[in-house]
């Protein structure tokens, strides 16, 4: 655990983890999407 709270921040702030925070996000938005996709609902007087 860090000594103090710049300490943390630093540790945060670090570029390393902020590329793999981005990557998580990345992924995640696009498997959010591909399930929004396939799942999605078709409006009620849509034809088949």
């Amino acid at each position: 655990m860090p000594p103090d709270w710049q300490s943390a921040v630093l540790d945060v702030l670090r570029v390393d983890f902020l590329l793999m925070m981005v990557v998580f996000w990345l992924a995640g938005m696009a498997g959010g999407a591909a399930l929004g996709a396939a799942f999605r609902r078709r409006p009620t007087g849509a034809p088949d």
